[in-house]
C-alpha cells in the first residue's frame, strides 16, 4: 500500500484542474484564515460554497503552506491521498467479509477502475466523501466484533468517519442514520427472549428506522411521516409472521441468525446491565460527537448550527444547478432527470465500471455463500441502493453523469470481490480449474481495464467500457470530459505553435485556462471580442452542451489543428481562429445550449 500511495501521488502531477477546484480552493483559504486569526475573521462563499464544510479544503490549503509545490498540484496529491485512504479501507471492508486474499482483490479491482483512478487526481468533493463514506461503513462493521460490548477505539473511529464525511459533503448525515438504526435494531434483537424474536425483531427494527428517520427528517432529508409509516407497517408485519410461525425449529434458526447478524464473539459480557448502559450511553452520544467535530471545519454552520446544518441539508436536497446534459443521446435538464430518467445513475454506472467488476457482481449468482457473508451482501446492497431509490423519490438533481454516487463504488468492488473469491474457492476443487480461471480472466476482462489506464493517461475519467461499445458509441451520446481536463493538454500543444516572442490569442475553455496562459507564459485568453479586437488566433473546443449532431460534426472536422483523444475519439480539440460555436441562455431553465455556425469556423 505504501508504494501504491507513491505511485498515486507521482500520478497526480500530470491532471488538469477541475472547476469546482476553484471554489474548493477559495472556502479552504477561508477556513484557514478562521483558525489563523484566533476564530475572529470569518468570510463565507454568498453563493453555495457556504453550505459545505472545509474539512478536505483546510487539509489541502494546509498542506499548501508546507509543500513546495503548484497550489492546485499540492491539491492533486491530498486528492491522491484521500483517494488512497478509500482504497485501503475498501480492501480492509472486503477483508473483513470475505478473507485476507479478498483484500488484494478489492484493493486491485478499484485501482483498476479507470473512471474512479482518474477522479481521485482531482476530484475535491466525490472522492474524498467516497472515502470516508467506506471508513465508516468499515467501523461500523467492527462494531459488533464483541456484541454487546462495543469497544470504544472502533466507537471513536465511526465517530470520526462519519464526522468527516459530513464535513465534505452534508449528504454524510445518512451514515448517523445507518448507524443508529444498525446498532439500535441489534441491540433490542440481543435482549428479547426468544419465544419473541420474531415480533420484537421486526418491532425493533421498526423503533429504530423511526429513531433515524426522525434526525433525517428533522434536516428534511426524508420526511419523519415516512418513518412512521415504516414503522407501523413493521409492527403490524411482525404481529402477522408471530401469529402464522411459531415452530420452534425455525425459532432457533433465527436465533442462529441474529447471533451471525451480530459477530464473531457473543460471549456475555461479565456484568451485563453495565455493557447495556455503556451501550446506550455510546448511541446517545454518537450524533453530538459527530456534529460536535464536523463544526470544527464549518464556520458558517459554527455561528448558528441548529438553522444552517437543516438549510445546508435542504440545500443539497434539491442543488440548485441547472445545466443540460447529454444523455442517451438527447440534452436533457439536470434537474429533471430523476423525474424523467429513473435509469440514469444505474445504466452510467453500468456503462463506466470495468468489465472485470461487471464480471465479479455475476459471479455472486455462482457462489456458495455462508449466512454471514449473505447478510453483509445484504448489508451492502442496502447502502447501495437506498441512495439511488431516495434521490429518484426525492427528484434530486444529478449532472456531470454518476460522480455524485461514487460514495456507492466501493461498496459495489466489495460486492464483485465477494464474487469473484467466492469462484476462486469453488473451481479450486477442481484440478488446474484456479489456473484456468484466472488465465482467462487476466486475458478477457482485466485486459481492457490495464490497457485503457496505461494507453489513456491521464484521461482515465472518460472510461467507457467495452460491454456497451466504449468511446465510440458514447460520443455524441453521453458526456465524454464535462469537467475539460483535456484543456491541459490543448494549451500545451497552442504553446509549442508560437513562435519566439509571440503570444497567441485564444479563445475556449473553462477558467484553467488561464492558470495554464500564466505558466505558459506566450498565451493571451480572449474571454469577449469587439469588432475592433485583434482576430483570434486559436480555439479550444469542448463538447459541453453542444447538441448531439453538432458534437458528431466536430469530431469529424478535416482539419483541427490538434485533437485530445481517447480511444481514437476526440474529447476537445484545437482550431484556427473562431470556434464557431455561439451559445445561448434559456432564462426559463437557467441553462445554455450551444451550436455550431460553419461559416464562421476559419477555412
Amino acid at each position: 500500500m505504501a508504494g501504491l500511495l507513491i505511485l498515486l501521488i507521482v500520478m497526480s502531477f500530470d491532471y488538469g484542474i477541475t472547476v469546482d477546484e476553484y471554489s474548493r480552493q477559495r472556502n479552504g483559504e477561508y477556513i484557514f484564515e478562521f483558525f489563523r486569526s484566533g476564530f475572529t475573521t470569518l468570510t463565507v462563499d454568498e453563493d453555495k460554497g457556504r453550505f459545505y464544510s472545509g474539512f478536505f479544503d483546510l487539509v489541502a490549503v494546509s498542506a499548501q503552506k508546507i509543500l513546495p509545490f503548484e497550489i492546485f498540484d499540492t491539491r492533486h496529491i491530498v486528492n491522491a491521498l484521500f483517494g488512497w485512504i478509500g482504497v485501503l479501507y475498501t480492501g480492509l471492508l472486503a477483508r473483513r467479509i470475505a478473507g485476507n486474499t479478498a483484500a488484494f482483490v478489492a484493493v486491485a479491482l478499484l485501482i483498476l477502475s479507470p473512471r474512479y483512478l482518474g477522479h481521485m487526481m482531482n476530484n475535491p468533493k466525490d472522492i474524498p466523501f467516497a472515502s470516508m463514506h467506506v471508513m465508516a461503513l468499515y467501523y461500523l462493521s467492527l462494531a459488533t466484533l464483541s456484541w454487546p460490548i462495543i469497544r470504544l477505539p472502533y466507537f471513536a473511529m465511526l465517530i470520526l468517519a462519519i464526522a468527516l464525511a459530513i464535513s465534505v459533503r452534508v449528504g454524510g448525515v445518512v451514515l448517523l442514520c445507518y448507524s443508529i438504526t444498525y446498532l439500535g435494531t441489534l441491540f433490542l434483537a440481543n435482549r428479547i427472549p426468544e419465544r419473541d424474536v420474531w415480533r420484537r425483531l421486526v418491532l425493533g427494527a421498526g423503533v429504530f428506522t423511526l429513531i433515524g428517520g426522525m434526525i433525517a427528517g428533522a434536516a428534511t432529508l426524508v420526511p419523519a411521516s415516512l418513518a412512521v409509516i415504516v414503522t407501523l407497517c413493521g409492527y403490524l408485519a411482525s404481529r402477522f409472521a408471530y401469529a402464522l410461525i411459531r415452530s420452534p425449529i425455525l425459532i432457533e434458526r433465527v436465533r442462529c441468525l441474529r447471533n451471525s447478524f451480530a459477530g464473531t464473539n457473543m460471549s456475555e459480557p461479565e456484568n451485563p446491565a453495565l455493557a447495556e448502559t455503556g451501550f446506550i450511553v455510546k448511541l446517545l452520544v454518537l450524533p453530538f460527537a459527530v456534529f460536535a467535530i464536523v463544526l470544527l471545519f464549518w464556520p458558517w454552520a459554527m455561528m448558528d448550527p441548529l438553522t444552517r446544518i437543516p438549510q445546508a441539508i435542504t440545500t443539497f436536497s434539491s442543488y440548485p444547478h441547472h445545466s443540460f446534459e447529454l444523455y442517451n443521446g438527447s440534452l436533457i435538464l439536470s434537474n429533471t432527470v430523476c423525474c424523467e430518467n429513473w435509469h440514469y445513475i444505474p445504466n452510467w454506472i453500468a456503462r463506466t465500471i470495468p468489465l472485470i467488476v461487471i464480471g465479479g457482481l455475476f459471479s455472486l449468482f455462482a457462489c456458495r455463500l455462508n449466512r454471514n457473508t449473505l447478510i453483509a451482501i445484504g448489508l451492502l446492497l442496502f447502502v447501495i441502493i437506498a441512495p439511488w431509490l431516495y434521490g429518484f423519490i426525492s427528484h434530486a438533481n444529478y449532472y456531470d453523469g454518476w460522480r455524485h454516487f461514487f460514495f456507492v463504488y466501493p461498496p459495489i468492488v466489495v460486492l464483485a470481490t465477494i464474487g469473484w473469491t467466492g469462484l476462486l474457492k469453488r473451481l479450486g476443487k477442481f484440478r488446474h480449474g484456479r489456473m484456468i480461471f484466472l488465465a482467462i480472466s487476466l486475458l478477457v476482462v482485466l485486459s481492457d481495464s490495464v490497457r485503457f489506464t496505461v494507453a489513456n493517461h491521464p484521461h482515465q475519467s472518460v472510461y467507457f467500457n467495452p460491454l456497451f461499445g466504449g468511446m465510440q458509441n458514447a460520443l455524441g451520446n453521453y458526456e465524454l470530459d464535462y469537467w475539460e481536463n483535456c484543456s491541459r493538454e490543448a494549451m500545451q500543444v497552442i504553446s509549442n505553435l508560437a513562435d519566439e516572442g509571440e503570444t497567441l490569442r485564444v479563445a475556449g475553455g473553462y477558467k484553467m485556462v488561464e492558470d495554464y496562459a500564466k505558466n505558459l507564459g506566450n498565451i493571451e485568453i480572449v474571454r469577449s471580442r469587439k469588432n475592433n479586437d485583434p482576430p483570434i488566433d486559436y480555439s479550444i473546443i469542448g463538447f459541453k452542451h453542444i447538441v448531439p449532431k453538432d458534437i458528431r460534426l466536430l469530431a469529424n472536422l478535416d482539419n483541427p489543428v490538434h485533437r485530445v483523444e481517447v480511444d481514437g475519439v476526440p474529447i476537445c480539440m484545437v482550431v484556427r481562429g473562431d470556434s464557431g460555436i455561439r451559445c445561448r441562455f434559456n432564462l426559463k431553465t437557467k441553462s445554455r445550449i450551444c451550436r455550431v455556425v460553419p461559416e464562421l469556423m476559419k477555412k
